[in-house]
């Protein structure tokens, strides 16, 4: 069996010195260990973005992201595999080093996330093929295999919800397994808390926070902020500490290894030719830690659906996820189950995080991948000026902050 790869050169103007190598180390290696074959010649590459365009600009989060295509000729003929490849970015690299945002996707798809399969025999994440010490890391290509993101700026419906619970509500059953059965795969620093470090050590987004609630605020209900001026004021001043502890999973929770930025961006669906919905895959897992279930949920409703789809179907969703929960829990033979009062729990002590996660991501939700403000990147306090958040949903500000008013654990009018 001989293999041919065939890519193209693209200019890089972030990193002049970038050719590709390590990328295509990863591959070579991973064709020989999968085939056996020594015979694998590298003749070239190309590089595209995941939209299949060349790369002009680069504006990824925590990754540049790349399409290898590798031509290969078998027995049956010849075939073409696409390979999508993430490696670290200069332009983000500060932010890669102090939170290891690449260096914790890399630990999440090779130890965490491949355990999966152990379990179950189908897929809720891109299949991870190779990662090398420089942190380059080879998935799945899943446009070659017929997903895409969804509809630009809109956000998801009920049937599109109801499957993505069912998918959350998996993707928590298996990690839950893994924390009982295999703690260890948690000890290792690329597994620990990126959000604990944002919301304790990030001043930007510190004061990204502080400004932007009073801000957002202000436009939804000036007299409310009035009412409460030195309160709220309070509240800002901590929200971001509070958030770090309401976060940190207690003792006697369900625990689970939170994707942390769940969201329809990070999402791609695949569809049947009569465009009905077949299928999810979750991406993007740079951002996870130990927490309960509640929050990759409420990051869900806040960020990826209308606010009517909420008020409507938010407590039949919810029964969604947890009958599905519970029944792969049951599947697994975990001792525990998570009840529906459980999580409505869980939900009502994360009002703080809500809100700030709000601000930090909703921004990202609204823009689009090519066009990235660097502001929001930074945690920059101009992004409060920025056109995505102004588009921030007022009636989510209003449901969360008043609601706030009767919840005990939120604590800051009273």
């Amino acid at each position: 069996m001989v293999f041919i790869l065939f890519f193209n050169r693209a200019i890089q103007p972030f990193s002049v010195v970038y050719d590709g190598f390590h990328e295509r180390r990863c591959i070579v290696e991973y064709l020989k260990k999968i085939n056996g074959e020594e015979n694998v010649k590298s003749l070239g590459w190309r590089n595209t973005n995941k939209y299949g365009k060349e790369i002009t600009h680069t504006t990824a989060y925590t990754s540049d992201q790349r399409i290898f295509i590798v031509e290969y000729e078998n027995e049956t003929g010849k075939h073409l595999k696409s390979f999508f490849v993430k490696r670290p970015l200069e332009v983000t690299q500060k932010h890669l080093e102090q939170y290891k945002l690449h260096e914790k996707e890399v630990y999440a798809y090779k130890t965490i996330l491949s355990e999966f399969e152990k379990y179950v025999d189908y897929s809720i994440i891109p299949k991870y093929y190779y990662s090398d010490n420089k942190n380059n890391l080879v998935l799945e290509d899943l446009r070659a295999e017929g997903y895409r993101t969804y509809k630009q700026h809109e956000f998801l419906d009920f049937e599109h919800s109801v499957k993505v619970m069912q998918v959350l509500a998996t993707y928590h059953a298996l990690t839950h397994k893994l924390i009982t059965v295999s703690t260890q795969l948690f000890d290792h620093d690329a597994a620990k808390d990126y959000a604990h470090k944002i919301y304790n050590e990030d001043k930007n987004f510190h004061t990204l926070c502080r400004e932007g609630i009073l801000k957002i605020l202000n436009r939804v209900d000036s007299s409310f902020v009035k009412k409460y001026e030195d309160k709220l004021k309070i509240f800002v001043d901590n929200v971001t500490q509070n958030s770090a502890n309401e976060i940190k999973p207690k003792s006697d929770s369900f625990k689970v290894f939170a994707h942390g930025d769940f969201r329809s961006g990070n999402l791609m669906f695949k569809y049947d030719k009569y465009q009905k919905l077949e299928d999810i895959k979750i991406i993007d897992h740079q951002t996870g830690y130990i927490s309960d279930p509640s929050i990759d949920i409420l990051n869900y409703f806040t960020q990826s659906v209308e606010f009517e789809i909420f008020e409507k179907y938010f407590y039949l969703l919810l029964e969604i996820y947890v009958n599905s929960l519970n029944r792969l829990l049951k599947y697994l033979r975990c001792d525990q189950i998570y009840t529906i009062e459980e999580l409505r729990s869980d939900m009502s002590k994360k009002y703080n995080t809500i809100i700030c996660h709000t601000i930090l991501h909703l921004p990202f939700a609204l823009s689009d991948p090519d066009d990235v403000d660097m502001d929001l990147l930074q945690n920059d306090k101009s992004s409060l000026d920025n056109k995505h958040f102004q588009q921030l949903s007022e009636k989510w500000f209003k449901y969360f902050i008043k609601n706030s008013v009767n919840i005990p654990s939120f604590g800051i009018f009273f």
